[in-house]
């Protein structure tokens, strides 16, 4: 739910009850933003997530948003 979604990069929020501890997200995106990138998060319910991880590459000649690394 767009609720869950507004609470998802938050320490010890999980869905999966006792099962998580809510904070493999947390680290991600301290990881990612301390490395000067980004993490982007897009939902459907029902149908799933899709998380993706936008990182510098040092090289802002070659660096374009919108380029598509590996496979989909």
């Amino acid at each position: 739910t767009q609720e869950e979604l507004a609470h998802i990069f938050e320490p010890f929020r999980s869905t999966k009850g006792h099962a998580g501890t809510g904070l493999g997200l947390v680290a991600a995106k301290k990881i990612i933003h301390e490395s000067k990138g980004e993490i982007q998060v897009d939902t459907q319910p029902g149908e799933g997530t899709v998380f993706r991880i936008l990182l510098p590459t040092g090289r802002t000649d070659v660096f374009n948003s919108e380029e598509t690394v590996g496979p989909r």
